[in-house]
């Protein structure tokens, strides 16, 4: 799920109990219950009666509890001054960035020293300290990798992310110029849910006399302040017409995030945009806003698109919905994300839940509901509004499907599915073993069957009429329609494995690498995890975990880094493919981050 926006205007219940004491001579207790709705305007300021009064803690969001996890007190008085230490003002991002060039000066004691300051940097730096596009020498590798082990526990960037999404929060004390300099550390396409709340907290802490500003910063040389900048001139209605096609989504994402009249209708021309990350996040607001999506894909073809275009330009001339202040931008992007994780332990798997800082979190009523679910083989399957979760060779396979809530709504067992399972938009089944898929109704019988043109794994769905899978002999990865239809592919991969997309449209796949030895007489088999483009033509990022046979399952964290599981173990990994902090010490068989 790609966020859209945040709810950025709010009207929260304060529930407030008192019992006021009068006098302590008469054993008297006046119990009152005093509830008030209450409209947080940014410039209303609230008047406290003189009574005393006891007010009741708020409940903790997801976010909030995380932030607990990490050792951040979110319910401190001082929580605003706190984030603003996690904010740059350009001063300080100047320093950081002398720092770690200084990581490779000449002088060991220059190197040392900025060993020291950034390892105890308050801000988030981590993703800083080393570029994607540049080769670091063995001595600046060594020390970057040093410093992100004292980093690890502190979490810098998880903190920036739960906290600026948190109602805890008083916005109103937060710097625009903060946000707006904190936003250019970060890139727009490795981090797009951070950059989400970071647009949700500009919205809340501008004003309307920062339009000339934020026109201004459109010209900037930042990519993401532009972006940022575009978001909240969209939310108080200035309209841009910029020929950069992310940020002109940008402008109409913030539009149709306020209060005020708005349409989905630029969207469509964005469909056919240049830039394909934009093509894919407009056909994602549009799904999301109508629950259809005409088998649009932003790395299919032309004409594949245009046939889909068509039909969108179609339903906007047919459809007259309302959709100022779309109470879908406000109920369908909240984020509160757990971690679902699948380990072996000996015959059959188990789950287990935690929250996104890798802290170990109370069974939910799903994760419950799998932990009954015996196979060696686990595949999860969301795309389809439910659960679906596969595995077993031969006669000893099985597939259940799980609501959200946990409730099992249909099960078949003694069937082969080594491969993977998908759900149909009319209830019927998809289960895959070798190169033959079956179709089964809900009584499990088979409707029909079709050959693939090789063995596939991985074989999962992507909508209602879309099916991803990898050939692993054939080196490529594709995807299929309903009917068994090749309708995308990409191919020369060595031995591709485990291939999903994120939720970004961006491919995760494993393949085979093979490397020699330290004295280069003798191959060794490696694995690597490699996220592609949504169209597969550029490497985005590449992960080799050091020492382990199989890559089992991967899953993307909203702060930027990745999840890899492995025979070993799971362990998180930053965008640049350093090894952070190990979550598990027991073979994984599939990651969900729910």
């Amino acid at each position: 799920m790609i966020a859209l926006c945040y709810k950025v205007i709010h009207y929260p219940l304060i529930d407030i109990h008192f019992l006021i004491f009068r006098f302590i001579a008469l054993a008297l207790a006046i119990s009152l219950h005093f509830s008030c709705e209450v409209f947080a305007e940014k410039d209303q300021q609230i008047i406290e009666e003189e009574i005393p009064i006891k007010k009741q803690a708020k409940s903790l969001g997801v976010g909030d509890s995380i932030l607990k996890d990490i050792g951040f007190d979110i319910e401190a008085d001082s929580l605003s001054e706190k984030i603003k230490t996690l904010l740059f003002s350009q001063v300080q991002l100047d320093e950081v960035l002398k720092l770690i060039v200084d990581l490779d000066d000449e002088d060991f004691r220059v190197r040392n020293e900025a060993s020291k300051k950034l390892a105890m940097h308050e801000s988030p730096i981590g993703h800083l300290l080393v570029n994607l596009n540049q080769d670091l020498s063995v001595e600046m590798s060594r020390r970057v990798q040093a410093i992100l082990n004292v980093r690890a526990k502190k979490r810098f960037t998880d903190v920036l992310y739960h906290a600026l999404e948190s109602e805890l929060l008083d916005f109103t004390k937060l710097d625009l110029d903060s946000l707006l300099v904190t936003s250019s550390t970060f890139s727009p396409k490795v981090y797009s849910r951070l950059l989400r709340v970071i647009e949700n907290a500009a919205v809340r802490c501008a004003a309307k006399n920062d339009i000339p500003k934020l026109i201004q910063e459109l010209e900037n040389d930042s990519l993401s302040r532009r972006q940022v900048s575009a978001f909240v001139l969209g939310f108080f209605g200035e309209n841009i017409e910029k020929k950069e096609p992310l940020i002109r989504l940008a402008n109409i994402r913030g539009q149709l995030c306020s209060s005020t009249k708005s349409s989905p209708n630029p969207l469509i021309d964005l469909l056919d945009s240049e830039d394909l990350n934009v093509r894919h996040e407009a056909g994602v607001i549009l799904r999301s806003i109508f629950n259809k999506d005409y088998g649009y894909a932003a790395y299919d073809s032309f004409d594949q698109r245009n046939d889909a275009i068509l039909k969108w330009r179609k339903l906007m001339k047919e459809d007259d919905t309302d959709f100022s202040a779309g109470s879908w931008s406000e109920n369908i992007f909240s984020e509160d994300y757990r971690v679902i994780v699948g380990k072996r332990l000996g015959k059959g798997g188990n789950y287990n839940l935690f929250t996104t800082s890798g802290k170990p979190a109370e069974m939910n009523a799903l994760t419950s509901s799998l932990s009954g679910y015996s196979n060696d083989q686990l595949t999860v399957d969301n795309f389809s509004g439910h659960v679906v979760v596969s595995g077993g060779a031969k006669h000893s396979g099985s597939i259940s499907v799980f609501s959200t809530k946990g409730h099992q709504l249909w099960s078949v067992n003694g069937i082969a599915v080594d491969s993977g399972a998908a759900m149909l938009a009319n209830g019927q089944i998809i289960s895959t073993s070798g190169s033959t898929a079956s179709v089964m109704d809900m009584l499990g019988q088979t409707i029909k069957t079709w050959e693939f043109s090789s063995s596939v794994c991985s074989f999962h769905g992507l909508s209602q009429n879309r099916f991803l899978c990898a050939h692993t002999d054939a080196g490529m990865i594709a995807e299929y329609n309903a009917n068994g239809e090749l309708i995308w592919s990409l191919d020369g991969l060595n031995k591709p494995r485990n291939v999903s997309r994120y939720d970004n449209g961006n491919l995760s796949v494993v393949l085979d690498i093979e490397k020699k030895n330290s004295n280069g007489d003798e191959t060794v088999a490696e694995v690597e995890l490699v996220e592609l483009s949504p169209d597969g033509g550029s490497i985005v990022s590449s992960i080799q975990p050091r020492g382990v046979k199989s890559i089992t399952a991967s899953a993307k964290l909203p702060n930027g880094n990745t999840l890899v599981g492995t025979e070993k173990g799971l362990a998180e990994y930053t965008p640049s493919g350093y090894a952070i902090k190990v979550w598990l010490k027991n073979p994984i068989t599939v990651l969900h981050v729910q």
